[in-house]
């Protein structure tokens, strides 16, 4: 029984730990960048001579033969 409740404590310490930690890396924007980069990744095609780029959340695609 005790080792019962030792599992249901951990379990949700845990998911109370990983949704504290997933808050704070949402608050840096370039964790966020980088957090949407990973969730959005597909397979989608882009138009010729362009590349993905992220803006303030939103995916875009632009020209590749331009410098920034």
């Amino acid at each position: 029984m005790i080792i019962l409740a030792f599992l249901v404590v951990g379990l949700l310490l845990g998911l109370c730990v990983s949704i504290v930690l997933f808050r704070l890396m949402l608050a840096i924007p370039a964790t966020r960048i980088w957090l949407s980069d990973r969730v959005n990744w597909s397979n989608n095609e882009l138009p010729d001579n362009t590349y993905q780029l992220v803006r303030h959340g939103k995916w875009i695609a632009a020209p590749s033969d331009s410098d920034d």
